[in-house]
């Protein structure tokens, strides 16, 4: 199984992309699923700590995952896995004085070395750039407030951990993709890429060292 991570600024196009790679990957007959975005779904108020959020996304995160490798998938997308997580964490940290209280900070390290160690369980990273400027045009455009992740200031900063991201990831197991190049190319791209991926791993599996 090949676990692959897309992350990227808020509108960067992370769903969108992940529903349509799911879709062209099950047309090519391949076992896919999509761990969406778990960070909106923790069970907590919309004032609560990031870092709890972060913290219980990441570890259902790796339960998915693990989940998805009993279930023999040939391809499990994960939106703002491993990698997102710390880079989300760190821009907060920074905001927030170091995380403010003792228990946030004790949440945020938390949360970065559970996040540092399912960067193990994923094979391969996407990041889809945009600028802060672009998340913001888009935000308005989905005719929605902006907030306390969406807004000038937190994307600048949130920006910057990507940068630092970015420069952590492996080559040979990465991708940086301009994410206003016309979708369809970069979809056409990325399906050829996990591909690859997915029939080295078959073989691999099929002829172990």
């Amino acid at each position: 199984m090949v676990v692959i991570e897309l992350m990227g600024l808020p509108n960067a196009g992370k769903t969108e992309s992940s529903r349509e790679l799911i879709r062209r990957l099950i047309a090519l007959k391949l076992r896919a699923k999509w761990i969406q975005d778990r960070v909106w779904d923790a069970p907590y108020s919309p004032d609560d700590d990031e870092y709890r959020k972060n913290l219980w996304a990441v570890r259902e995160i790796g339960n998915s995952i693990e989940e998805a490798r009993t279930q023999n998938f040939d391809v499990v997308l994960v939106e703002r896995g491993a990698w997102a997580i710390i880079a989300s964490v760190q821009a907060h940290l920074s905001v927030n004085n170091n995380g403010g209280s003792n228990k946030n900070r004790k949440n945020a390290q938390r949360a970065l070395k559970l996040a540092r160690d399912l960067v193990n369980d994923e094979d391969f990273f996407i990041l889809i750039e945009i600028s802060p400027g672009i998340s913001m045009k888009r935000h308005k455009q989905l005719k929605k407030q902006p907030g306390k992740i969406i807004n000038r200031k937190f994307l600048s900063i949130l920006q910057k951990e990507y940068v630092d991201v970015k420069t952590r990831l492996p080559k040979t197991k990465s991708i940086v993709i301009n994410g206003t190049n016309d979708f369809s190319l970069n979809q056409d791209r990325l399906v050829q890429i996990i591909q690859n991926l997915v029939q080295k791993k078959k073989g691999h599996e099929a002829n172990p060292d």
